[in-house]
Protein backbone atom coordinates (compact mmCIF):
# COMPACT_ATOMS: atom_id res chain seq x y z
CA UNK A 1 0.00 0.00 0.00
CA UNK A 2 1.01 3.73 -0.50
CA UNK A 3 0.81 5.71 1.99
CA UNK A 4 0.87 9.53 1.09
CA UNK A 5 1.87 12.67 3.78
CA UNK A 6 -1.90 13.45 3.93
CA UNK A 7 -2.64 9.87 4.81
CA UNK A 8 -0.67 9.44 7.63
CA UNK A 9 -1.16 12.87 8.65
CA UNK A 10 -4.94 11.78 8.18
CA UNK A 11 -4.44 8.54 10.52
CA UNK A 12 -2.27 10.96 13.58
CA UNK A 13 -5.40 13.31 13.15
CA UNK A 14 -7.37 10.80 13.98
CA UNK A 15 -5.20 9.48 16.66
CA UNK A 16 -4.78 12.78 18.50
CA UNK A 17 -8.52 12.73 18.96
CA UNK A 18 -9.16 15.16 15.88
CA UNK A 19 -12.73 16.01 15.03
CA UNK A 20 -13.36 13.73 12.11
CA UNK A 21 -10.90 13.80 8.74
CA UNK A 22 -13.62 14.40 5.88
CA UNK A 23 -12.47 12.57 2.68
CA UNK A 24 -9.90 14.47 0.85
CA UNK A 25 -9.06 16.76 3.03
CA UNK A 26 -5.89 19.15 1.98
CA UNK A 27 -2.82 18.98 3.54
CA UNK A 28 -3.41 22.40 5.12
CA UNK A 29 -6.60 21.18 6.61
CA UNK A 30 -4.41 17.93 8.12
CA UNK A 31 -1.81 20.24 9.48
CA UNK A 32 -3.95 22.58 11.28
CA UNK A 33 -5.83 19.66 12.81
CA UNK A 34 -3.15 17.85 14.06
CA UNK A 35 -1.18 21.13 15.32
CA UNK A 36 -4.80 22.09 17.06
CA UNK A 37 -4.49 18.77 18.89
CA UNK A 38 -0.67 19.16 19.70
CA UNK A 39 -1.67 22.40 20.84
CA UNK A 40 -4.32 21.68 23.40
CA UNK A 41 -2.32 18.58 24.35
CA UNK A 42 0.56 20.88 25.24
CA UNK A 43 -1.17 23.29 26.69
CA UNK A 44 -3.13 20.84 29.22
CA UNK A 45 0.27 19.21 29.95
CA UNK A 46 1.82 22.26 31.08
CA UNK A 47 -1.36 23.62 32.86
CA UNK A 48 -1.27 20.14 35.09
CA UNK A 49 2.38 20.56 35.74
CA UNK A 50 1.85 24.27 36.71
CA UNK A 51 -0.60 23.24 38.95
CA UNK A 52 1.09 20.75 40.40
CA UNK A 53 4.08 22.71 41.46
CA UNK A 54 1.70 25.52 42.64
CA UNK A 55 0.46 23.38 45.32
CA UNK A 56 3.54 21.69 46.26
CA UNK A 57 5.08 25.34 46.61
CA UNK A 58 2.43 26.65 48.20
CA UNK A 59 3.43 24.24 51.01
CA UNK A 60 5.96 26.57 51.67
CA UNK A 61 4.72 30.32 52.22
CA UNK A 62 7.23 31.53 54.36
CA UNK A 63 9.92 30.70 51.76
CA UNK A 64 8.80 31.03 48.55
CA UNK A 65 6.25 33.83 46.93
CA UNK A 66 4.34 31.60 44.16
CA UNK A 67 3.53 33.37 40.80
CA UNK A 68 -0.03 34.85 39.65
CA UNK A 69 -1.83 34.61 36.26
CA UNK A 70 -3.74 37.62 35.90
CA UNK A 71 -7.05 37.15 34.87
CA UNK A 72 -7.35 37.37 31.20
CA UNK A 73 -4.06 36.17 30.59
CA UNK A 74 -3.21 32.80 28.62
CA UNK A 75 0.12 31.98 29.97
CA UNK A 76 1.85 28.87 28.15
CA UNK A 77 4.30 27.77 31.30
CA UNK A 78 7.36 26.07 29.91
CA UNK A 79 9.08 27.24 33.59
CA UNK A 80 7.72 27.62 36.84
CA UNK A 81 8.85 30.87 38.34
CA UNK A 82 8.81 31.70 41.84
CA UNK A 83 10.47 33.88 44.42
CA UNK A 84 12.75 33.21 47.13
CA UNK A 85 11.53 35.15 49.83
CA UNK A 86 14.60 37.19 51.19
CA UNK A 87 13.33 37.21 54.63
CA UNK A 88 13.06 33.36 54.30
CA UNK A 89 17.39 32.70 55.32
CA UNK A 90 17.38 30.92 51.99
CA UNK A 91 19.92 31.91 50.27
CA UNK A 92 18.57 31.39 46.36
CA UNK A 93 22.53 30.43 45.25
CA UNK A 94 22.92 27.88 47.64
CA UNK A 95 19.36 26.23 46.98
CA UNK A 96 20.11 26.62 43.65
CA UNK A 97 23.04 24.92 43.58
CA UNK A 98 21.62 22.02 45.51
CA UNK A 99 18.95 21.64 42.71
CA UNK A 100 21.77 21.55 40.15
CA UNK A 101 23.63 19.03 42.09
CA UNK A 102 20.45 16.86 42.41
CA UNK A 103 19.72 17.01 38.42
CA UNK A 104 17.47 19.36 37.99
CA UNK A 105 17.97 22.50 35.83
CA UNK A 106 17.27 25.67 37.18
CA UNK A 107 18.09 29.90 35.70
CA UNK A 108 17.94 32.71 37.32
CA UNK A 109 15.18 35.18 36.26
CA UNK A 110 17.92 38.11 34.33
CA UNK A 111 15.49 39.90 33.05
CA UNK A 112 14.05 41.60 36.02
CA UNK A 113 14.63 45.16 36.17
CA UNK A 114 15.24 46.00 32.34
CA UNK A 115 17.42 49.80 33.38
CA UNK A 116 20.19 47.39 35.39
CA UNK A 117 20.54 45.36 32.11
CA UNK A 118 23.72 46.31 29.90
CA UNK A 119 22.33 47.22 26.98
CA UNK A 120 20.54 50.20 29.03
CA UNK A 121 24.31 51.69 29.44
CA UNK A 122 24.80 54.93 27.78
CA UNK A 123 20.81 55.02 27.03
CA UNK A 124 18.80 57.74 27.72
CA UNK A 125 16.20 56.82 29.57
CA UNK A 126 12.89 58.25 32.36
CA UNK A 127 12.98 56.28 35.44
CA UNK A 128 10.63 56.59 38.06
CA UNK A 129 12.50 58.27 41.08
CA UNK A 130 11.10 55.69 43.48
CA UNK A 131 12.91 52.87 41.64
CA UNK A 132 11.28 49.19 40.40
CA UNK A 133 11.38 47.24 43.71
CA UNK A 134 9.31 44.43 42.45
CA UNK A 135 11.53 43.84 39.30
CA UNK A 136 14.71 44.51 41.47
CA UNK A 137 13.38 41.70 43.94
CA UNK A 138 12.31 39.85 40.82
CA UNK A 139 16.33 40.09 39.30
CA UNK A 140 17.75 39.13 43.02
CA UNK A 141 15.34 35.95 44.53
CA UNK A 142 14.03 35.04 41.51
CA UNK A 143 14.77 31.02 39.89
CA UNK A 144 13.02 29.07 36.89
CA UNK A 145 12.39 25.60 37.25
CA UNK A 146 11.07 23.43 34.25
CA UNK A 147 7.94 23.35 33.93
CA UNK A 148 6.91 22.28 30.37
CA UNK A 149 4.18 20.13 28.54
CA UNK A 150 6.84 17.26 27.95
CA UNK A 151 7.51 16.43 31.58
CA UNK A 152 5.59 13.89 33.04
CA UNK A 153 3.78 13.09 36.49
CA UNK A 154 7.48 11.70 37.54
CA UNK A 155 9.33 14.34 36.51
CA UNK A 156 7.64 16.88 38.41
CA UNK A 157 7.60 14.45 41.38
CA UNK A 158 11.24 14.33 40.91
CA UNK A 159 11.54 17.88 40.73
CA UNK A 160 9.40 18.49 43.69
CA UNK A 161 11.10 15.55 45.66
CA UNK A 162 14.72 17.80 44.81
CA UNK A 163 13.19 20.14 46.04
CA UNK A 164 12.84 19.11 49.73
CA UNK A 165 16.09 17.81 49.84
CA UNK A 166 17.70 20.54 48.83
CA UNK A 167 16.39 22.42 51.06
CA UNK A 168 17.21 20.03 53.85
CA UNK A 169 20.35 20.78 52.12
CA UNK A 170 20.66 24.36 52.93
Amino acid sequence: MRYTICSILAAFALLAGCAAVPPRASLADLQKQVGDAERGFARSMAERNFAAFQEFFGGFPDLFDLPVQLDGLDTAWLAYPFVVRPDSGLVRSAFQAELERRGVDTRMVWTGNVTRQPMMRGVSYRTDPAGYPNADRVMEHALLLPCNHGMSDADVTFVCDAVTDSLAGC
